[in-house]
């Protein structure tokens, strides 16, 4: 095997590391994000969020590295070198990182968002007869009004669908008479109109589940403490698909 075979497929490999860690670590902080997010998704490492941007970090490095050799090899002359030797060979391979970083960078926040996702979606219910622990109960107020509609609520939405607003909080679409209003999932609080911040971007839907129990442990736990969520996709996105 010749020296130009021997450094493409260094290239070829380097990339190809880069790569599975990408993906590997967009999937660990995916389940990381959901566990610090949702109380019912699966338990992960505590160092799971930052070794995941490192991941994330150190393959885009290599995938980027590995791009700018090539074609840094490309541009520069026939007489094979692991690295540029010309001024040409090293602009063109400095520009190929570039790209690729920020290219990287824009598509990994959209996988991680989606990973994080699709780990609530996968996220097994409770096993029948066994109560989930107590939540705190919705506060209590006064009958919406036209006036208390949330604007930031897509006109098109619908209840149940759940949001993430600009800050990444998530949100719970209920209806209203007049409209519709945001529960904040971390507590399960009926937020003021104009709490969320625009604009808001549709993450799923949620199916809610009560299980039977005693009469004794109804007496102790409200109505609004005996049901679960389950996250799901939005019946609208799996039509469009």
């Amino acid at each position: 095997m010749d020296r130009d075979a021997i450094f493409w497929a260094a290239r070829l490999l380097l990339g190809l590391a880069g790569v599975v860690l990408v993906f590997g670590s967009v999937r660990r902080l995916g389940r990381a994000r959901a566990a610090a997010t949702w109380p019912t998704a699966a338990r992960v490492a505590t160092l799971s969020i930052p070794l995941g941007w490192l991941g994330i970090g150190v393959g885009l490095l290599a995938l980027a590295v590995a791009a700018g050799l090539g074609l840094g090899a490309l541009a520069g002359p026939d007489q094979p070198e692991l690295v540029p030797r010309t001024w040409r060979g090293w602009l063109v391979a400095g520009t190929a990182v570039l790209v690729v970083l920020v290219a990287g960078a824009s598509t990994a926040r959209r996988l991680v968002n989606r990973a994080e996702l699709t780990a609530l979606i996968r996220t097994p219910p409770r096993e029948p007869g066994t109560p989930p622990p107590p939540t705190p109960k919705i506060p209590l107020q006064d009958p919406p009004t036209a006036a208390d509609t949330d604007p930031a609520v897509p006109a098109d939405g619908e209840s149940g669908w759940v949001y993430r607003d600009a800050t990444g909080a998530w949100y719970l679409a209920v209806a209203t008479a007049d409209g519709q209003r945001l529960v904040r999932l971390t507590d399960f609080a009926l937020v003021p109109a104009g709490t969320a911040e625009a604009p808001l971007s549709l993450a799923g839907s949620v199916e809610i589940s009560v299980w039977p129990v005693s009469d004794s442990a109804a007496a102790v736990a409200g109505p609004a403490e005996l049901g679960t969520v389950s996250a799901t996709e939005p019946r609208a996105a799996r039509r469009s698909r």
